[in-house]
């Protein structure tokens, strides 16, 4: 043998578990290792971060067979769903109940001018503000009710019909009790008003159970208050009078 230093490869059989055989010599001088992959027979895709037995011992939970698909969670019902009229006639409607109310407004609004115009404005604010607050309610009862929301554009045309059937009843100004009084005839008018807008909820979003009605007409009567007592703030803070300076 040579005294120049020389290299070997080592060949081994994985499979059959045989012993390393003879090195052989390698030409270029460098050693050659013939041995199967560490990845080799593991599909391309395959997942060795998980461990299906220790997770199936920590959750519980029977460990999949190999192969078998994963369970497929239910479908939640929808809470808006379709039914009499699309999003575009309740938007029709909407518009009509509003012109309605706003002819109410101007009709029996106490003092002309730019009064009357200004009254007449605020029922198209109101209308189109509780209108989002009443399709905001609708998506917080589906949501608790863990429901699906469903369709948007619908739940908008048939809330936008609801509050608006409700601001035209309440500016009819009918004197139910006579001209003598007033407050009582007002009341009156506003009671029906509401009872108009919960058949309207009720009829449209087809809400025949109490519970979901009432999860619906809380959160919109919450979402309400909080918007006034926001205007009220306002116009107290503006109406405040200013102090001197000094």
């Amino acid at each position: 043998m040579s005294e120049e230093k020389k290299f070997y490869k080592l060949v081994q059989d994985a499979a059959a578990g045989e012993a390393p055989k003879d090195p052989e010599p390698v030409e270029g001088g460098k050693p050659k290792i013939e041995a199967p992959g560490l990845l080799e027979g593991f599909e391309e895709d395959a997942d060795f971060e998980s461990d299906p037995e220790l997770e199936a011992k920590i959750t519980g939970k029977p460990r999949p067979l190999l192969g078998e698909a994963a369970p497929i969670a239910p479908l939640l019902p929808e809470f808006v769903t379709p039914g009499f009229g699309a999003a575009k006639h309740w938007a029709i409607v909407g518009c009509a109940l509003l012109a309605g109310a706003m002819i109410a407004t101007g009709i029996n609004a106490p003092v002309g001018g730019m009064n009357t115009v200004f009254r007449i404005l605020l029922t198209i604010y109101n209308t189109l503000i509780h209108t989002g607050t009443g399709v905001c309610a609708v998506y917080v009862a589906s949501r608790l009710l863990e429901n699906r929301f469903g369709n948007a554009e619908l739940a908008a045309g048939r809330m936008f019909a609801a509050v608006a059937a409700l601001l035209l009843v309440a500016n009819l100004g009918i004197p139910i009790f006579g001209t003598g009084w007033p407050r009582a005839s007002e009341l009156a008018l506003f009671l029906l008003a509401i009872g108009v807008y919960l058949a309207m909820v009720a009829w449209t979003f087809a809400l025949w159970d109490r519970s979901r009605l009432f999860f619906v007409v809380g959160f919109h009567a919450l979402f309400w208050l909080i918007v006034q007592l926001g205007m009220g703030l306002q116009s107290l803070i503006a109406s405040a009078p200013v102090k001197p300076a000094g």
